[in-house]
């Protein structure tokens, strides 16, 4: 990508999405190696690159179970969109849970399926996102979005945990558990004590709030809170 083209600002930065099967952009201009920790996450994602070698990079991003370490290269650009949960892509083969999945570029064109599209800038993500959805790639379940909203869809409670799994790829109780992780790691930003950002999120406990951070975020609350550097529900500011 021209460096021209390039809007976002150094470090690390996201913003909503002005697309309603989009739930945030985001962006990363690397200037030190780091490595760093994602947390487990049911929503899939498109990400873009400019290498530090002159190349480019095309990743699809499925949800994840378990958090997962990212290298980061300096003088690299990395941006990207993150879906609503109950957006996901058709025409895969099967859907890359736990999966960082490279498609094939040339910084002009990348492949998605069988079908090429156009390289997006930073800028050009929703426009994107348009396009996908318009060629019927890209689709949307407004039953499973109501679900997850704790809304009625008429569906017995084990279709629905069906249909959740077969459009996320990720079981409806590991989405509450992740989410739960996140409105607890919030009411912590806001100042609660770790007794009290337990109880008010659902744990039975903080000890419980502790195990569900440690399989979802890889770290303990403390030691999250603790860290100065962007921490692994950073981009996560809200949840519907």
């Amino acid at each position: 990508m021209p460096a021209e083209s390039w809007s976002g600002e150094a470090g690390y930065g996201y913003r909503p999405s002005s697309s309603p099967l989009a739930a945030l952009i985001w962006w990363a201009d690397v200037d030190t190696e780091y490595t760093y920790t994602e947390a487990a996450t049911e929503f899939w994602g498109l990400s873009f690159g400019a290498l530090a070698d002159g190349g480019s990079s095309a990743t699809l991003i499925g949800p994840a179970t378990a958090p997962r370490e990212l290298r980061m290269v300096p003088g690299e650009r990395h941006w990207g969109v993150e879906f609503e949960p109950h957006v996901f892509l058709r025409g895969l083969e099967h859907k890359p849970i736990d999966e960082l999945r490279e498609l094939d570029t040339d910084g002009h064109w990348f492949t998605l399926g069988s079908i090429r599209f156009p390289f997006p800038a930073l800028d050009d993500l929703e426009r994107l996102v348009g396009s996908l959805a318009a060629q019927g790639f890209l689709v949307a379940e407004a039953s499973v979005a109501t679900a997850l909203r704790g809304g009625d869809v008429g569906y017995s409670e084990r279709n629905l945990r069906r249909m959740v799994t077969s459009t996320t790829g990720v079981r409806r109780k590991e989405i509450e558990q992740m989410r739960r992780a996140r409105a607890a790691y919030r009411l912590l930003q806001e100042g609660a004590t770790l007794a009290e950002a337990a109880v008010a999120a659902g744990y039975s406990d903080q000890a419980h709030m502790t195990r569900s951070f440690r399989v979802f975020a890889g770290r303990s609350p403390g030691q999250i809170l603790r860290d100065d550097s962007s921490t692994p529900f950073d981009s996560r500011p809200s949840d519907p």
